[in-house]
């Protein structure tokens, strides 16, 4: 899987020998839901036939829409969590922005995934 990023849209990025996606950019297209759904099935598919899943984040900025998006996202990763797979989300934001660190803080309470809190 692999998403070229617009002004609007970020980067995905997937590492299938290091079994890693990576979100990186802005998010703020305008259908998050259309955008984001081969993104969610993907990481569907990956539920079934892999044994680890880790989604790299580094995004500028994203809209309250794709924020929804990437607790679907999340969400699904509990799935294999629950399914005895290895997950791990890893969240970057720049050490003067506290709206990111805010909200990957709000991620790592609503689901039952291992966060990793990177400042850059």
């Amino acid at each position: 899987m692999n998403i070229e990023a617009t002004p609007y849209s970020p980067q995905i990025a997937y590492d299938e020998e290091k079994q890693v996606l990576r979100i990186s950019g802005r998010s703020i297209p305008d259908n998050p839901v259309e955008f984001y759904h081969p993104i969610q099935q993907f990481v569907e598919s990956l539920v079934e036939r892999s044994d680890s899943l880790t989604i790299d984040v580094k995004l500028d900025y994203f809209n309250t829409s794709s924020s929804k998006q990437l607790l679907d996202l999340f969400g699904k990763m509990e799935e294999m969590a629950k399914a005895g797979k290895q997950v791990k989300v890893v969240w970057r934001y720049a050490e003067d922005d506290d709206d990111l660190k805010e909200s990957g803080e709000d991620y790592m309470e609503l689901v039952e995934v291992p966060f990793e809190m990177v400042v850059e």
